[in-house]
């Protein structure tokens, strides 16, 4: 029989665990684990190439697998890079997941790509 921790609730074998239900119980523990270290993605998304001016530009950034494996959806933060503060609208998060989010881009003049670096926090599982 497995037991689990306060407050985490991390699974562990007990002295009544048979040894041939051991293996299980360890591949839990891992993952879960591996679940509450990953406390963080980045990257960079970019609008289209060429843009028109106050035009929304929504792009979708998939994650490879969820984050988190389970539990509240991320949060999101991001930055502008590259073009002039007065030239963009500040970048939207329209949708997100745990399977990725959408961001909208959008100018107010000139037709330059804009990019954002993001970072998504998985706060809620601690």
């Amino acid at each position: 029989m497995t037991a689990t921790t306060t407050p985490n609730g991390f699974t562990y074998p007990t002295g009544g665990d048979a040894v041939g239900t051991l293996d299980t119980t360890v591949q839990s523990l891992a993952e879960q684990i591996d679940d509450r270290c990953g406390l963080t993605k980045s990257g960079v998304v970019s609008s289209p190439g060429t843009v028109v001016a106050n035009t929304n530009y929504d792009v979708a950034v998939t994650f490879t697998t969820p984050f988190p494996a389970s539990g509240p959806v991320p949060y999101i933060a991001f930055a502008s890079v590259g073009v002039a503060p007065d030239l963009i609208w500040p970048p939207q998060i329209t949708a997100s997941s745990r399977t990725g989010f959408t961001i909208r881009f959008r100018r107010s003049a000139g037709t330059q790509q804009m990019s954002a670096h993001w970072i998504a926090c998985n706060v809620g599982n601690w």
